[in-house]
């Protein structure tokens, strides 16, 4: 939500009725990734947490991981090479990283449950929903040229091809 609301500012994007609605579903699919039960009893009424100093963490860096991701889709406007194109890279570098970390920190628990142990049908709802409101980001409404941009300019009937 944050870098759809930075892209509106900084990149002066125009978001439909539609693109906002899914945004709003992204969020609520997000709660409710978040919402489900821990199985353990890790964090629990710990003295040292609080709360209102980790919700100020999350948002922190919601605001500046939505700041940074525009800066650098602005940076990229000017260079020869797409977003998706980096956005590709940065995902080839970064699965083999993550599941490394992922097993060096936890390998016997993966051993142990499996891999996907601890997913509920609530994570699955939620993740479907995030998923889903991709999707609907991305559709082009009715009757507009798949292959125009949103933000460019409609040719004139007096415009020669």
């Amino acid at each position: 939500m944050t870098t759809a609301v930075f892209a509106v500012l900084m990149l002066k994007k125009r978001l439909t009725i539609q693109q906002w609605l899914a945004l709003v579903i992204l969020v609520l699919g997000i709660v409710l990734v978040q919402l489900t039960k821990a199985t353990d009893s890790i964090g629990k009424n710990n003295a040292d947490q609080n709360r209102i100093i980790g919700i100020s963490a999350a948002l922190g860096a919601c605001l500046l991981s939505g700041f940074a991701g525009v800066y650098f889709e602005l940076i990229l406007k000017t260079s020869d090479i797409s977003v998706w194109i980096r956005n590709v890279q940065l995902s080839c570098l970064s699965i083999p990283v993550a599941l490394g970390t992922c097993f060096l920190k936890d390998f016997n628990g993966i051993q142990k449950n499996g891999f996907f142990f601890g997913i509920s049908v609530q994570f699955v709802v939620g993740a479907t929903l995030v998923v889903f409101s991709i999707f609907m980001y991305n559709m082009k409404p009715p009757g507009q040229d798949p292959v125009i941009r949103q933000d460019s300019p409609k040719p004139n009937a007096d415009d020669k091809v």
